[in-house]
């Protein structure tokens, strides 16, 4: 910049030298440390006790304890700010209430206080009303709870049938050894014999009751059961597709079409092997930032420290590659893309027109140049039932 150091300015910069040849460490400027900071670090997350009780086996408690594992991360929430105040002098806050009023479908759009709005139901063609008296009729009471209901091979659980926005770890309580002793029979048991135990679960008095799969988990320094939702009948879509149209054998695919989704399969395998020969997986999960937050702290990011009338920046390279395949592995399966495209050839089917679907430039398309005025006219057809 071509300004003169003070000496306590020189001074600093001696010390923190200093500083970082001791501890090995590297110095960055402000705009490079924004760029090795460009993937937002997520804030550890407080552990809290989701459940503590016990699971119930019939007369058998077991005291445990439950916490999240997984759950989905929601992006920032937006808040409603007054643009009018943005572009005042004084902004202050910019924060704004909102205020929610009830109005009939009549001409006068009549407005209903809160204390006379009741909740309906629509029942066929009718809205049947429901006071609150009957809403907190209608509430299942229960206690919190986790009742294990019976076992079940891990084989009847399918992928599908596992649902919900997070997975629960339970673990014996620490305060009970006996607790850790009788857990860990029921998880080597449970991963022994394949089967996993489906209860009942009730993470807060009166709360809706959920079925849920326990899995066994085992680790070298743990054993613990993960807990998944699992649906009810009325959260199960029945869906029917129609079979393949035409002779089944022309879509049965042959030994060599077979043989190259095998090898593409193969080559485009995410466990590689780093340089000591020991197995790498590409895309864990714990190792993949989620696209839409980082993305949208980036603009948040950039929109504090700039003007806010500059654009937005583009999407950097670190978060697109996110969302292609890696350089290395489009490389080794060239040669599969090409085999599949030369024994799965794709062929543009033309669709023919109907008179159903014909528009007027179809109906309409001979001109009087491409008719034929002087050939005499076809004979009409005689009615059904006219005199011969």
């Amino acid at each position: 910049s071509g300004l003169v150091k003070s000496v306590v300015q020189v001074r600093g910069e001696q010390l923190l030298k200093r500083m970082m040849e001791r501890v090995e460490g590297v110095a960055f400027s402000f705009s490079e440390a924004l760029q090795v900071s460009s993937f937002i670090r997520k804030l550890a997350k407080k552990q809290t006790t989701r459940f503590a009780g016990c699971i119930e086996l019939g007369e058998l408690k077991i005291s445990c304890k439950i916490f999240t594992k997984i759950m989905v991360e929601r992006p920032a929430t937006w808040k409603k700010l007054s643009a009018i105040s943005q572009a005042s002098a004084d902004p202050g806050s910019m924060e704004v209430k909102m205020q929610r009023s009830y109005h009939l479908k009549d001409e006068d759009e009549t407005e209903v206080d809160t204390e006379d709005i009741a909740k309906g139901y629509r029942y066929g063609r009718s809205l049947i009303p429901i006071s609150e008296a009957d809403e907190q009729e209608m509430k299942l009471e229960s206690d919190r709870c986790l009742t294990l209901l019976g076992f079940t091979s891990e084989s009847n659980i399918d992928a599908q049938h596992l649902i919900g926005s997070s997975v629960q770890v339970v673990v014996p309580n620490p305060d009970d050894s006996q607790a850790g002793v009788a857990l860990s029979a029921i998880v080597r048991g449970l991963y022994e014999t394949g089967t996993v135990g489906v209860g009942r679960y009730v993470w807060r008095k009166n709360a809706n009751p959920r079925m849920v799969a326990l899995l066994p988990h085992i680790k070298p320094s743990h054993e613990c059961l993960l807990m998944l939702q699992l649906p009810f009948m009325e959260d199960v879509r029945q869906y029917t597709f129609g079979s393949l149209p035409g002779d089944k054998k022309q879509f049965t695919p042959t030994d060599d079409q077979l043989s190259a989704v095998d090898s593409l399969i193969t080559d485009m395998s995410l466990v590689t092997e780093d340089s000591d020969g020991e197995e790498e997986e590409m895309l864990k999960p714990k190792n993949i930032n989620n696209f839409l937050i980082q993305r949208t702290f980036q603009c948040i990011q950039h929109r504090a420290l700039h003007d806010p009338a500059d654009p937005l920046p583009d999407i950097p390279a670190q978060l697109t590659r996110l969302l292609r395949p890696s350089e290395p592995v489009l490389a080794k399966c060239r040669g599969d893309f090409q085999r599949m495209k030369d024994i799965f050839p794709l062929k543009k089917v033309e669709k023919k027109s109907t008179n159903g679907n014909a528009t007027a430039t179809d109906v309409w398309k001979k001109t009087s140049a491409d008719l034929d005025l002087t050939a005499e006219a076809p004979p009409t057809k005689r009615a059904r039932g006219a005199e011969g």
